[in-house]
Order: C-alpha cells, then structure tokens, then sequence
C-alpha cells in the first residue's frame, strides 16, 4: 500500500512538471512569433523590403485608373478655367500665345542641344515674366514712364536680358553660337512694353534676329533639318506677337482708369497670390523608427575595441623585452634626418614679385542724362537699358556724343553731323545718316548699324566690334587702329544677305629705298600662305 502511494505521487509530479514544461514552451513560441512580427515589419519600414513572399499587392482596376486620369484631368481643367476668370481677354490671349507659339520651340531645341534649351527656357521666363507685368498694369493705375518705380518694376524683364547676354557670352565658342546670338539679338523685344508704339519695334528686332537666322540655316540645313523648322518656328514667334499686339495692346500696356493701385503694389499682389504664405506651422517628422532587435550597433563595438587597454598593458608587462621589436638607427641617418629639417624649417623665398593688384573696372555711378546742349547731344551714364534710347529729329547741324554705357542701344534718327562713341560696354548704335563719320573710341563689344549713308567709320583702341552697312555704305572708309576682333558685315549675297568680312589685325612692314628720296617704310597685310 505504502509503495502504490509513492508511485501515484511520483506520477502526479511528473505530470505537473511536463505540463509545466508544455506551457513554457507555448510562451517561448509565442514571444518568438511576437519578434518575428515585429523584425518583418521593421524591415519592411526600414528598408522597404517585403519579407512575406506569400503577399500580394492589390492592383487597382483599369477602370479605376482611367476614372482617376479622368477626374484628375477634369480637375486641371477646371483650375485652369477658373484662373481664366481672373484675368482680362488680354492677358489669357497672352498666355495663349506663349503655350501655342513660344514653348514649342522649346521641344525642338531639346532635339538639337542643351544650350539650346538653355537659352530659349530664358526666353520663354521672359515672356512669363510680360505676362505678370501685363496683368499688374491692367490692375494698376498708369505711372510715369520715367520714373524709377516702373524702371523697379521692369527690373525682372531687363534681369532676362542681362542673364541671356551673359550666357551667350559664356557660350562664345560653342558650336551653336548662331542659335544664342538670335535670341539674343531678338530678345529686347520685350521692351515693346515700354512704349506707345510697339508693332515697328517688333518688327526692327525681328530684322536684327534674322541676321543670326540666315547663318543657322547656312551652318545647320544640310546637318540637321530640325534648324529650318526650328527657324521657322521662332520668326513666327515675333509676327505672332505683332498680331496680339495690333489685336489687344495697339498702344502698349493698357492700365486701369479706376484703380488707384500702383504698379509696384500690383505687382507684390501677383506674388502673393501665385505664393501664398503658409499661416500654419508644418508637421513634425516622423519619430525615428525603433533599434532593430538583431540589430548589432556598430558605434558600440568600435567605442569597446578604443576603450580595450588589455593589450597595451600586455605590451608593458614585457618589462625589459619591449623594446626587442626595435630597428637599430647608424649615426650617418640621424645626421640625414637633422640636415632635412634644417632645410624644411627655411622659409621658400619666391624670386618672382608679387602680383599686381587687378585694376577695378571703371563703371559709372552717375544719373544717366540725354541732353541736347547747343548743338550736340549727350547720352550718359546709360546702364542696362531694356529699350533703346531714341534721339528723335536730329538736324544736319548737330552731333551726338555717346559715352559710358554699358549693355544699351542707342538709335539716332535723322541726318546729324557726325557721332562718337567713347568707353562703351556691350552696346549698339543704330543711325540713319551722318556727313562726316562715326568714331569709336575704347570700346568693347561694339555695335553698329548703318541704315543710311555714312562715309567714314574709324575705331580707336576697341576690341569685339560688329558693324553692318547698308548698300548705299558699301564704300564707306573704314580706320582701325589698336583695334582687335572687328568685323563688318555687307549686304552682297543673295536676297541681300550679309556676307562678313574680318578687319586685318596683323601688318608686315617693309623699307623700300626706292619710296621717296631716301626711302620708306611699305605696310602690307600679312596673309598666310597655303
């Protein structure tokens, strides 16, 4: 009876310890189960990975992807009409005009080169830019066309101006040149804005970017036919804003008869409404995911290898024999090692002098003026004039002197005397007709156009001149002296195309005794032979 007893006992606590044993085991599987959970979805948050083959992204339906393109479209659709409400028939024409006529170019130029796509992304920001001056004058009311606060609200056309010049000028030895210089000789066309009577300066910037034009289609024609449509394309661009101009702006600008806005606070108003201020904080971020569970930090191990001393005391406990592992030094490398930081120590003397400060360059500050005194007129002080400065009505008893502007166009119409350009930057004169001549003086990157008839043409210590004559200026004398890099340009090709010629630069010199009684100096032309 006793041993039966013991038995059932000894059998009761195994079956408690195996049940025991049974609901560890559950516990230990089911916090395994919890951290494979977890690691999957870590992972898949982390880096993006799916752990589960097994799942399936749900696709959405063909149809559910059309009804979405669907409203989305609608969607744009709407927002666009109802901006239109917004604006006056003008201005959304204007837009018009450059979706369908200006931005197509910008497909054909992405075909020919990125410098190409450069150039016409700022031709086209400009006329965006025009858009939101066209709509701020239909707001405003209308300024004085003098004053300073429409020359502030210029100032972002005439930035477009600058920055393309300065581009075109950086690309100079590109192999699309002729595509830069035609957008830029037709890019102050922008400037019809400033005026009462835009469709004539349309129509002259049209000629001076035609120029440029006539040279991409010799280049390009036979290479590359998209430069024929790519040419087509832009010219259309300029009788295209002639026709809105002739349709909606005959005048220029039209402003508003009751507003008594002004053009600058028309113009911040614009801003504000295409970028609106955000009135409420932006939300936290995300906050940062937790330590992967078998995720070994690799900062811990490295801070545990720095912070091991083990073996530096290990090194010490040699005593005597640390220094068994030591390269024996002979006296004559030691006396090597000192000679060496001698020379080091001295300081390298340069024997060239030090250069020259760069002398800063001479940019006038002055008010600019155009002026008639007595019988000359002075034009001053012009600095990057987004309209052509225009003397009107000049008589053949007057002159005109130009001086110190920079990146400007200066236009003389009538028969005047004669005209001088003296230290001027990256500008242009374009003059009808003049008795004695036109001169030049330290200019740099010149320009002139000769609509009339002008005898003489004489540049002083230029560098960077084009000049174009007419056919009645074929015979004009021309005098360099010190002068690099001109060159003229004459209508001779065919349908009166210009043809381009360079000025010589380089002269041989050569004494002939029989010149005079005792001789003299012959200068020639140097030409290269071959």
């Amino acid at each position: 009876m006793p041993s039966s007893l013991s038995e059932s006992k000894n059998l009761n606590a195994q079956g408690y310890s195996l049940t025991k044993l049974l609901k560890r085991l559950e516990d230990a599987t089911a916090r395994l189960e919890d951290l494979t959970i977890y690691q999957e979805e870590y992972i898949s948050d982390k880096y993006g990975i799916q752990v589960n083959d097994n799942s399936e992204q749900v696709q959405p339906l063909e149809h559910e992807i059309v009804n979405n393109d669907i409203i989305k479209t609608i969607g744009d659709h709407q927002k666009r009409k109802d901006e239109s409400f917004d604006k006056p028939k003008a201005i959304v024409e204007f837009d018009l005009f450059i979706d369908n006529k200006i931005k197509p170019l910008l497909e054909l130029s992405e075909k020919i080169d990125t410098v190409v796509v450069d150039a016409v992304k700022l031709y086209i920001e400009a006329y965006t830019e025009t858009s939101k001056f066209l709509q701020a004058c239909n707001m405003a009311i209308k300024p004085d066309m003098q004053s300073a606060d429409f020359a502030e609200a210029l100032g972002p056309i005439s930035a477009k101006i600058q920055e393309i010049n300065e581009f075109k000028d950086f690309q100079r030895s590109s192999k699309y040149s002729s595509y830069l210089s035609s957008i830029c000789e037709g890019f102050p066309v922008f400037s019809w804005v400033t005026t009462t009577t835009p469709q004539g300066l349309v129509d002259s910037y049209k000629e001076a970017a035609q120029f440029w034009t006539n040279r991409i289609l010799k280049e390009f024609r036979e290479s590359d036919p998209i430069s024929v449509e790519w040419v087509n394309l832009y010219l259309s661009g300029f009788d295209e804003l002639k026709q809105y101009i002739k349709e909606y702006q005959t005048t220029g600008p039209t402003f508003s008869s009751t507003s008594n806005l002004s053009l600058m606070d028309a113009l911040n108003e614009l801003s504000s409404k295409q970028n609106p201020v955000r009135t409420s904080a932006p939300p936290p971020p995300p906050p940062a995911p937790p330590a992967m569970v078998f995720e070994i930090k690799q900062d811990e191990t490295k801070s545990a290898e720095a912070g091991d001393m083990t073996a530096v005391f290990a090194e010490l406990n040699k005593g005597e024999n640390i220094t068994s592992g030591l390269k024996k030094v002979d006296k004559s490398e030691l006396k090597k090692q000192k000679e060496l930081k001698k020379t080091e120590s001295k300081p390298i003397s340069d024997s060239k002098p030090p250069a020259k400060p760069r002398k800063p360059q001479d940019i006038s500050m002055k008010e600019p003026r155009k002026e008639l005194v007595g019988n000359k007129w002075f034009v001053m002080d012009f600095i990057n004039e987004p309209s052509p400065i225009v003397i009107e009505g000049a008589a053949i008893g007057e002159s005109v002197f130009v001086g110190k502007c920079i990146n400007s166009i200066i236009q003389v119409k009538g028969k005047v005397n004669s005209i001088t350009f003296n230290e001027c930057k990256s500008s242009s004169l374009v003059m009808e007709s003049c008795v004695a001549g036109v001169d030049f003086i330290k200019c740099e990157k010149f320009g002139l156009q000769v609509d009339g008839y002008c005898p003489m043409i004489t540049a002083d210590k230029c560098d960077g001149g084009n000049v174009y004559l007419s056919k009645d200026s074929i015979n004009a004398e021309i005098s360099t002296s010190c002068t690099t890099a001109m060159n003229v340009n004459l209508p001779i090709g065919d349908d009166d195309e210009f043809v381009e010629f360079a000025i010589p630069e380089q002269l041989v010199h050569k004494f002939d005794l029989n010149k005079g009684k005792s001789g003299k100096f012959v200068s020639e032309v140097f030409e290269h032979a071959g």
